[in-house]
């Protein structure tokens, strides 16, 4: 296999559900990425052998192809293809790995990867929707398996490792702190692509990120999965409006086209556990893919978590003893919104910027996913 490289990755700003991005049609917003990655790299699109993006509920205005979709509205050739993916929370981390894997065969020279989500237009499980209804899974499969919801399944995640409401509540606080100092500290700049609004105005920053939020705040807010449960709205990243998009070449695309890569896709991975405790599977797609790259937790100089969840980071971050001064640096989804089908490449597009601003080498970006699976992305930064 040859190297699969990140020439350069942009995002969106996230919108609150209902917030500042509602008014944009789902295609138009997964095109501003596209149109970012191609204007800041300066590529001939035609050169382009595919667009890969991640969706998680692939219906109404994410539906029919919206890989294909968002290249045609961004403006890209017609020969561009675009394909969507979906592996639910890990949809654009999917879409990353496809594209190495393209790239590293030597079938492929240059692909897109990323993803688009709109919670304001496309709600959450939408796709299940059948004749008004919710589709019900098989009977016995649901027996067999005991499947619950996500977040019912995070209150088991933070029963399993002693995480009590407290210690929750003040992860979200801390990653709303991070984020909000990070945006104050104009770090995360680099990564977005403006939204222009109605009204000559412009959306430059994370829209959901509460530099107020407290501790005291978060502790009167109910369960939010039932009674007795240590999960609530604060504790629980909320759903998001976003795009993000990753430019990624192989070694014969660096040097044809005269590119310059920021980070080598390292090792990738994804695992599968148990679905009633889905979301405890970071901890071994982090195990899998640090063993391919040859690398210990020790190596690492940033580690990005989904935050879904508060007690997903938490319980991934005890079984891995991971240094909480270098996981999550700028704030994590609890603070910046959840993206569904882009958050992936939400992550790994400050991932590389979080290396860039401290210096580091190596990075991680670890996904768990619904129904039992996660994924695990690692890259080494290329020093200027």
């Amino acid at each position: 296999m040859g190297a699969a490289w990140i020439v350069d990755a942009v995002r969106t700003p996230t919108g609150k559900r209902g917030g500042a991005l509602a008014p944009l049609h789902a295609v138009e917003l997964g095109a501003l990425p596209l149109r970012g990655l191609v204007a800041r790299t300066g590529i001939d699109p035609a050169d382009l052998d595919d667009v890969v993006y991640g969706c998680t509920s692939a219906v109404g205005e994410l539906g029919s192809n919206v890989g294909r979709l968002c290249a045609l509205e961004a403006g890209l050739p017609v020969s561009v293809t675009g394909v969507q993916v979906n592996r639910l929370d890990a949809s654009s981390d999917q879409a990353l790995h496809f594209a190495a894997m393209g790239v590293g065969s030597g079938l492929q020279r240059l692909v897109i990867a990323g993803g688009v989500a709109s919670a304001s237009r496309v709600p959450l499980g939408s796709d299940r929707v059948l004749h008004g209804a919710m589709a019900d899974w098989p009977q016995e499969l649901a027996w067999r398996f005991t499947l619950i919801p996500s977040g019912c399944s995070a209150d088991l995640v933070a029963r399993r490792y002693g995480l009590e409401r407290a210690t929750l509540d003040a992860y979200a606080v801390g990653s709303h702190r991070r984020a909000t100092a990070a945006h104050e500290a104009r770090q995360t700049e680099a990564e977005l692509v403006p939204v222009a609004l109605p009204g000559g105005r412009e959306l430059r920053r994370d829209e959901a990120v509460r530099p107020d939020l407290s501790v005291e705040i978060l502790s009167r807010m109910p369960a939010a999965f039932g009674e007795g449960g240590r999960h609530t709205a604060g504790t629980t990243a909320p759903l998001a409006d976003g795009a993000a998009a990753l430019l990624i070449a192989s070694d014969e695309g660096l040097e044809r086209f005269g590119l310059e890569p920021l980070a080598r896709v390292v090792s990738t991975a994804v695992v599968g556990v148990d679905p009633t405790l889905a979301l405890t599977g970071a901890t071994d797609a982090a195990q899998q893919a640090l063993a391919r790259a040859g690398l210990k937790v020790s190596d690492l100089d940033a580690v990005e978590i989904q935050e879904t969840f508060a007690g997903v980071p938490l319980g991934c971050s005890q079984d891995l003893q991971l240094d909480p001064e270098c996981t999550n640096r700028f704030g994590g989804a609890l603070a910046t919104g959840h993206p569904g089908g882009a958050a992936g490449a939400h992550r790994i597009t400050t991932l590389l910027n979080v290396l860039g601003c401290h210096d580091g080498r190596y990075g991680m970006l670890l996904t768990a996913v619904g129904f039992g699976q996660a994924s695990a992305t690692v890259l080494e930064r290329v020093s200027s």
